[in-house]
């Protein structure tokens, strides 16, 4: 019998793991603008290091396609095409996010789409390396995301996706987001659960800073929650696991 953890319902996590229901992230679904001026600028500084060690898994491997799939307002991205500078750069993302891509950067090609309902107009090359930072818990239904990076995959190519560690976010036992604009925080093993479950290998998962380490406002508000909460070992709660389709 399938365990609860790798049931299609519950993506890994325990039977009793209650999601949030909103769709925060989507300016159709909350009418909001998500990519507002003082989030994009934030941009830069979370999930930096997610973006360097991107950058140089994508040169120790030469790749020629690169996809970030949720690529966001993708000021990272800038470190990935500066390291590989001949590779072909793809970021997805709803429209707001991509329009301001367009319009700033002189590289890439920049497209509107949705994982959980994606287009079927879509052509695009198949990518080498496959980005999604920190999308993953976004998502009403993660399943779609891991297909459609699936079939963006070139032969022989990598997904690397990162989200948030609940066990050191917050813990364990927790049940729920933390972050209300998350659908679902996973933990190191349920990650690992997770994807395996549906059909992947693991090649790396290991943990990494947040937020950039410079100085910033963002910087010390991190610090002085994490002090008040007493967590100072939790601070790199930040997962990247690197994963490819089973063959």
């Amino acid at each position: 019998m399938e365990k609860d953890s790798q049931k299609k319902g519950s993506f890994g996590l325990p039977a009793d793991y209650k999601p949030n229901q909103t769709l925060e992230t989507m300016d159709v679904v909350s009418g909001k603008d998500y990519w507002n001026p003082n989030r994009t600028r934030l941009a830069f500084l979370y999930q930096y290091y997610v973006y360097v060690y991107a950058a140089k898994l994508a040169e120790d491997r030469n790749a020629k396609k690169i996809m970030d799939i949720g690529c966001g307002p993708a000021p990272k991205l800038r470190l990935v095409h500066n390291k590989n500078p001949k590779a072909h750069i793809i970021g997805i993302d709803q429209p707001s996010a991509i329009e301001y891509c367009q319009s700033t950067y002189n590289y890439g090609t920049w497209v509107v789409d949705d994982f959980e309902n994606p287009r079927d107009d879509m052509d695009l090359p198949k990518a080498d390396l496959i980005i999604s930072s920190d999308v993953i818990e976004h998502l009403q239904n993660p399943d779609k995301l891991l297909e459609y990076a699936r079939s963006k995959l070139a032969d022989g190519g990598l997904i690397l996706l990162s989200t948030p560690d609940r066990a050191r976010m917050t813990s364990e036992s927790q049940k729920t987001p933390d972050n209300p604009h998350h659908i679902r925080e996973w933990t190191y093993q349920e990650l690992e659960n997770y994807v395996v479950s549906r059909g992947f290998e693991i090649v790396e998962h290991f943990h990494q800073w947040p937020l950039r380490l410079v100085p910033s406002k963002a910087l010390i508000r991190k610090i002085i929650t994490k002090i008040f909460k007493g967590e100072p070992r939790k601070w790199k709660y930040n997962q990247v696991i690197v994963i490819k389709p089973k063959v």
